[in-house]
């Protein structure tokens, strides 16, 4: 793995292998996380492309599986297809905070990459599920910021993937340490001389380092993956910026805003807007939050998200 990792696209495994991942369970995952969608931190974390437009979330129910009304993801996609989608991307982003159980399996998997990559990633590692039928994914030409890994579980899937340096033109600046999506005029048939590519069926193991500009295809039958990203870049300026809107907005409400209350008083606001920024750089605990930051992901084998402590009967 050193002599590959984040420095070129591979496959992992011979196609025709048993997949690493069960798709039954991977199914009550998804159902899983649809039912508790609203209750998510980040509601986006459930998100549907239905022919190459995101569902809208105050419709999207209608569009997501469940128990109820499907058996397993081909059943899923057989009703997307009588409701008259014919292209869809179901994604699930931090599948691993909907079971502790599934939690631990990719810690075995997550730990030995890890371990022989030499340095863990500085921005954590997380895990996605898609469950799609397509030609060419929504999301089309892009790059993330992470190293991925994709299992196949089922279905058939290709990556177009590209040296950073060969749209970085039109990328705009701050484009290597940013999730970027070129236009949708830009196309994978058009580039396809200077693309690696890599493919396979189930039990396949799909590789491609973060700086990779890369694009999914399929056949247009059902197809589901997995794939667990090692994010190589993290913003901690974007992370002091999050934390200081959140004190101020507590702080100062609506005040905060120019006229929002008759009489404010402008000085005044931006007075306290300065003592919040003053104590937030002073602040010691801000180390102290990067530190217990980095030591849980360390004791989680660098999973940023985790499940949710269990309920238990009071003692």
């Amino acid at each position: 793995m050193p002599a590959f990792w984040e420095t070129r696209p591979r496959v992992l495994e011979l196609p025709g292998q048993a997949p690493a991942f069960d798709e039954d369970e991977l199914f009550a995952l998804a159902c899983a996380a649809a039912a508790r969608r609203t209750a998510l931190p980040d509601p986006q974390d459930v998100r549907l492309f239905a022919d190459d437009h995101l569902v809208n979330p105050s419709r999207i129910d209608a569009y997501l599986p469940s128990p109820q009304t499907d058996e397993g993801f081909r059943g899923y996609a057989h009703r997307m297809r009588k409701a008259g989608v014919r292209t869809f991307a179901l994604t699930v982003n931090s599948l691993q905070q909907f079971d502790w159980q599934f939690f631990r399996t990719l810690r075995r998997h997550t730990g030995p990459v890890l371990a022989a990559a030499g340095t863990p990633p500085p921005g954590g590692v997380d895990c996605h599920l898609i469950a799609s039928v397509y030609g060419t994914a929504p999301t089309h030409v892009h790059k993330d910021t992470a190293g991925v890994l994709t299992y196949v579980v089922s279905g058939y899937k290709r990556y177009c993937t590209w040296p950073f340096e060969v749209f970085a033109d039109i990328a705009g600046d701050g484009a290597a340490q940013r999730q970027v999506n070129l236009p949708a005029s830009v196309r994978a048939e058009d580039h396809l001389d200077t693309a690696t590519v890599v493919e396979g069926g189930p039990g396949t193991v799909l590789y491609w380092p973060s700086d990779r500009w890369h694009c999914a295809l399929s056949d247009g039958r059902p197809a589901v993956s997995l794939h667990l990203a090692h994010y190589q870049w993290e913003d901690r300026l974007e992370t002091l910026l999050r934390r200081l809107r959140r004190l101020t907005t507590a702080e100062l409400g609506v005040r905060r805003f120019h006229g929002g209350r008759d009489g404010a008083d402008d000085t005044a606001v931006d007075t306290q807007v300065h003592k919040t920024v003053s104590r937030l750089l002073e602040d010691t605990a801000l180390g102290l939050h990067t530190g217990l930051r980095r030591l849980q992901r360390e004791t989680a084998t660098h999973f940023a998200v985790v499940p949710p402590p269990r309920e238990r009967p009071r003692l």
